[in-house]
């Protein structure tokens, strides 16, 4: 039984070294680690100072967006389809009802 405990200290021990040794902070990065990554994102950027400027956009007022929505659901429907866009049918599936039986 002494040698078990013993043998138990010392893995605790190793452990609770190997933990320590682990949590270590990142000085053994060099002043260059990740410069090529970054480096290498940037050049895939196509305009690197589009978020720099802030640009004056204005959104569509309530009669625009409701034109929109409703080009939209009518270029939906297929030809000879119904064109009311408030009268179209929505199909509804319940996986677990259709699912087969087991």
């Amino acid at each position: 039984m002494p040698r078990q405990k013993n043998l138990i200290e010392w893995v605790v021990i190793l452990a609770a070294a190997a933990f320590a040794i682990g949590c270590t902070g990142q000085q053994h990065l060099t002043p260059t680690h990740g410069r090529a990554y970054y480096a290498a994102m940037r050049a895939q950027t196509v305009n690197p100072d589009a978020g720099k400027k802030a640009s004056d956009q204005t959104g569509l007022d309530s009669q625009e967006a409701a034109i929109v929505a409703e080009s939209y659901l009518k270029s939906l429907v297929p030809e000879g389809g119904n064109t009311e866009v408030g009268k179209q049918q929505v199909l509804i599936v319940n996986p677990e009802e259709s699912a087969p039986s087991k």
